[in-house]
């Protein structure tokens, strides 16, 4: 079947996890390969960033053609952003100063992965899109680059914070109204919640590689405008 399984891989590899240091945030994960024949996603999930423990990373990546990309974003990025900028997150102009991180971190890891030998002998053309959400005590800045989806829920219908152009936006808007996960869940349960999501998506008909990532933010720490 080419890159098409003859049975779908249903394992899951999940993870939970939350900030012990009294941030408020907690998160669950899960991917499964499903009926590619290679797992191409991969993701991160940091809980406080070395240089701003105010601040939380979350990422999910889909390879394309490949997971070297993928993979190597993953693992790479978060030393890229803590480069490209210094993240305060009782900073006022947050939002900006992780925007501006954001693009740079992007483009320095896009130039460090054509100087991987894999990439530059051709050996590897794979590619990943990504979306990313940095996580302060008053904001939430989110970044993507290419069909990958974020929704942010908080109890009304849910609000998509990435955007894309490809995506038809009423059949969006239906699969947000059928598969939001409860917002009520407790943060152990947010694991579980992942691969519900995952074995609907399956039964819908989906036959990509699968990931989800939901971060649970404590009421009285949700980010809020800042004040006029």
């Amino acid at each position: 079947m080419g890159n098409f399984l003859d049975t779908p891989i249903t394992d899951k590899e999940t993870d939970v996890g939350e900030d012990l240091q009294g941030a408020g945030l907690s998160y669950g994960v899960s991917a499964m390969q499903g009926w590619r024949a290679q797992m191409e996603d991969d993701h991160l999930h940091k809980l406080g960033l070395p240089d701003a423990p105010d601040v939380s990373l979350f990422g999910v990546y889909d390879g394309h053609g490949g997971d070297f990309v993928a993979h190597y974003v993953a693992r790479k990025f978060p030393e890229h952003l803590s480069r490209a900028g210094t993240l305060r997150g009782s900073d006022a102009d947050f939002a900006t100063t992780a925007t501006k991180a954001f693009e740079t971190a992007l483009m320095s890891i896009d130039a460090e992965l054509l100087q991987q030998p894999e990439v530059e002998s051709g050996q590897d053309q794979s590619g990943s899109t990504s979306v990313m959400t940095l996580i302060s005590p008053k904001h939430i800045v989110c970044a993507n680059t290419g069909e990958v989806r974020s929704l942010l829920v908080d109890g009304r219908p849910a609000e998509r914070s990435s955007s894309a152009s490809a995506a038809s936006a009423q059949a969006e808007q239906q699969q947000r109204e059928t598969a939001t996960p409860p917002a009520e869940k407790r943060p152990w349960d947010l694991g579980a919640v992942c691969e519900e999501l995952i074995d609907h998506c399956l039964h819908l008909g989906s036959r990509d590689n699968m990931s989800v990532l939901i971060v649970l933010m404590d009421q009285k720490l949700k980010p809020k405008p800042d004040p006029a």
